[in-house]
């Protein structure tokens, strides 16, 4: 029987050894500090599509106290998308044990758009990982602001503001289109048709004189603001005389990525 006792017991125990040396290398071979930067190569690359692979229930603390779940994550991503996005990492800090991972340290975000606007965060961070289909995967998201510079238009849209958008139009109306237009903007003319920026782009240089907003009032709630007042114009027109037109209008500004976009136009003739 003590022969039989003894061959058992050391099966075991080697079985046991077995099992610990291989669960301990399963880990020792997925190294959490490799998967956080090939993890933060394909958020500058696809932001979009990172945070898509996110699981549904993770949670994002933004740098000023916000509270985003995954839909409301992807929706900042998609505002993003269009730069080109640079993450830098500093005093990092890696802690793993078994199926459970936390990185830590200071992270720096540059994002720079096609029409020259540079904005940059640094926050310090904590992200949690979980070992989940033999992945390390984000399960929560900690920021906190450090320094940001949007390089961006001040947060309030001021009557400065609005001249600042009204010299932008009378110097080159054809950059004016194409640089504070959005994509998804719409001018009721006093015709009563639609203009959108693919249409205006499509248009002449004009040879404006002047322009300037007389009257104003401005609401803003935000990141939406309007202006109402009476816009008068002056122009040169095709034979060099000037012609004068004044038009109740309604403007709304929208800011996005740290400009104030023009997204709406409305021009009624004034009664005479």
């Amino acid at each position: 029987m003590k022969k039989l006792l003894l061959p058992l017991t050391f099966v075991m125990l080697t079985t046991l050894s077995f099992v610990m040396l291989t669960t301990g290398s399963i880990y020792a071979q997925t190294d959490l500090k490799k998967a956080f930067d090939e993890n933060s190569t394909t958020f500058d690359k696809e932001p979009i599509k990172w945070v898509q692979s996110l699981p549904e229930n993770v949670r994002f603390f933004g740098g000023n106290g916000e509270i985003f779940n995954k839909q409301q994550t992807l929706e900042l991503a998609k505002r993003t998308a269009s730069g080109k996005s640079t993450s830098s990492f500093s005093d990092v800090r890696v802690k793993q044990s078994g199926k459970l991972g936390v990185v830590s340290g200071i992270r720096t975000h540059d994002l720079v758009f096609a029409n020259g606007l540079k904005m940059s965060w640094k926050d310090a961070f904590t992200y949690t990982f979980e070992w989940q289909n033999n992945q390390w995967v984000h399960t929560d998201i900690h920021h906190t602001k450090i320094d940001y510079q949007t390089g961006g238009e001040d947060n309030t849209f001021t009557t400065q503001m609005q001249q600042k958008i009204e010299n932008e139009y009378k110097t080159d109306s054809k950059a004016f289109y194409a640089n504070r237009l959005s994509d998804d903007f719409r001018y009721s003319t006093v015709q009563g048709s639609y203009v959108t920026k693919e249409m205006a782009l499509k248009g002449d240089k004009q040879n404006i004189i002047s322009t300037e907003m007389l009257q104003p009032m401005i609401f803003q709630s935000g990141d939406l603001a309007v202006s109402t007042g009476i816009h008068k114009t002056v122009r040169l027109d095709k034979d060099g005389i000037e012609r004068s037109k004044q038009v109740a209008a309604t403007y709304v500004f929208q800011r996005r990525n740290g400009k104030w976009m023009f997204v709406s136009s409305q021009q009624t003739d004034i009664a005479r």
